[in-house]
């Protein structure tokens, strides 16, 4: 899970939790990066991804094409989630490869 506010990091985490999935939550995408590489490293990568579309320095789609890169062919699902979808997110989803939105 990557958002950066911190109300939504935590419902995510209790409902993920609850559903009986060991989240990972983090406040930004940089952060996200180094645990997405960590988790590979250790063979152990991330089954889902949930990223917020906007957040500062690095929004979910940056994330998104980071990960594409990173992780050309074992990428794991991605699902963008917003509060405000802005014209053209949808398209810039599919661009990416993004599997929900």
């Amino acid at each position: 899970v990557v958002d950066d506010n911190a109300t939504n990091r935590r419902i995510l985490q209790e409902m993920l939790t609850f559903w009986r999935m060991r989240p990972t939550v983090v406040a930004d995408g940089r952060t996200a990066l180094l645990e997405l590489r960590a988790a590979v490293a250790a063979g152990d990568p991330f089954s889902l991804l949930l990223l917020d579309a906007m957040m500062p320095e690095m929004d979910g789609f940056e994330v998104a094409g980071r990960v594409r890169e990173m992780l050309p062919a074992e990428r794991p699902p991605v699902v963008m989630l917003t509060s405000g979808g802005q014209l053209g997110e949808a398209a810039r989803c599919r661009e990416l490869g993004i599997d929900a939105y």
